[in-house]
């Protein structure tokens, strides 16, 4: 498994960039946000596509958790499952893609 910061994580803008935060508690419950990537401004990227792949970026680590808990689902032996195979081989395979295997 990838190495990826946990989340949750949060999406903020300023100017023409958005940052990633991680948000957490630390061993003595203080609040506290640490920064994890930035959605640069890039050149013929709107305002409005910016804040979209930054909340993209932000729900990855919920994204992955979600998707995790739905492939778990499926032991293999549950007829009632078989109609979303493709779907959940698919669900495989992005969370390889996304732990890096």
């Amino acid at each position: 498994m990838s190495r990826h910061t946990p989340g949750p994580w949060d999406a903020s803008g300023q100017g023409g960039e958005f940052t990633i935060w991680r948000r957490y508690r630390d061993g003595e419950g203080r609040r506290v946000h640490r920064p994890v990537a930035q959605a640069l401004d890039v050149a013929g990227m709107s305002f409005e596509e910016r804040a979209a792949n930054a909340g993209l970026i932000a729900a990855a680590p919920d994204l992955l958790a979600a998707l995790r808990a739905l492939v778990d689902l499926d032991d293999g032996d549950k007829p009632s499952l078989w109609p979303i195979s493709a779907e959940l081989e698919a669900g495989r395979v992005a969370i390889a893609k996304a732990e890096g295997r």
